[in-house]
């Protein structure tokens, strides 16, 4: 459907962080493409990194987002304007639905992990300088679930759409067949 997950690992030390991930984790390529020759970036500290990779993670879902908009937005101009009645219509929908639940199925992995990291208890045990870099990861998590419920609500509504306006052509229909039924007789 077209999320394929990728296994990313991060470890991090005092003044160190290291990953080991497969080829094709765009999260770190899209962050060294915007860190490329930034010389503030050797000011953060490891657990300041190991937050950034983390925020950029949640970002990458967030992106997502905007393709489905997209293609909901041409859907729904398409059956409002009288070329809903293709079956193509139907089945992008079920797509959408499907590859928007796989979406929110890989992220909601992560809810436990990234909850863990605001609690106090992990700030103490971590030594971190900065808890809430990693306090604000938990309510993103959350932030970009419901963001994710908002799209899933939008297809709904698309579906709706979709199913009005082929029961109302089926209505028009079904006037024609009774008129002439009517006029035949």
């Amino acid at each position: 459907l077209g999320f394929e997950p990728h296994a990313l690992d991060i470890l991090a030390g005092d003044n160190w962080v290291l990953t080991a991930h497969d080829p094709g984790v765009d999260l770190l390529e899209r962050f060294d493409g915007q860190v490329s020759g930034d010389t503030q970036l050797g000011s953060l500290d490891a657990p300041g990194l190991v937050s950034v990779f983390m925020h950029e993670h949640l970002a990458s879902y967030v992106r997502e987002i905007e393709p489905f908009e997209v293609a909901l937005d041409r859907l729904d101009i398409a059956v409002m304007t009288g070329r809903g009645d293709d079956p193509a219509v139907f089945r992008e929908l079920v797509t959408l639905r499907r590859r928007l639940a796989q979406l929110r199925r890989l992220l909601a992995r992560h809810r436990e992990v990234y909850g863990r990291l605001g609690r106090p208890d992990f700030q103490m045990v971590s030594e971190v300088e900065s808890p809430e870099e990693f306090a604000s990861l938990a309510e993103g998590v959350e932030q970009t679930l419901a963001a994710l419920d908002g799209t899933r609500e939008m297809i709904v509504s698309s579906f709706e759409v979709y199913t009005t306006w082929t029961a109302h052509a089926t209505n028009r229909f079904m006037k024609v067949l009774t008129v002439a039924s009517a006029t035949l007789l």
